[in-house]
């Protein structure tokens, strides 16, 4: 993560440690928006499931640990989530 985006995040911190996506303890770490956490009624600890297609139009699943809860400062912010690349890229190839 790029120094940028990290002092973006731990502006916008509302709850969990930007650190622990960075140099994660949890299996698939993510970072979320506050309203997503409240509409799938999720806090720092708990493990969210999320599928995927992929370019090959495969359904792909992943667990993923939320490890921090940010503010969003506008609608479109609070449909995305922070993933980190190599999760990602292991979940999905």
């Amino acid at each position: 993560m790029n120094q940028e985006m990290d002092e973006f995040l731990k502006s916008s911190l509302i709850n969990g440690r930007i650190d622990d996506f960075i140099r994660p303890k949890a299996e698939n770490p993510v970072i979320i928006y506050d309203d997503k956490a409240k509409a799938l009624n999720v806090k720092v600890g708990d493990i969210v499931r999320i599928r995927m297609s992929t370019i090959y139009g495969q359904q792909q699943t992943a667990r993923l640990t939320v490890v921090a809860i940010v503010r969003a400062n506008n609608i479109f912010e609070s449909f995305a989530m922070f993933i980190p690349r190599r999760t990602s890229r292991s979940s999905w190839e």
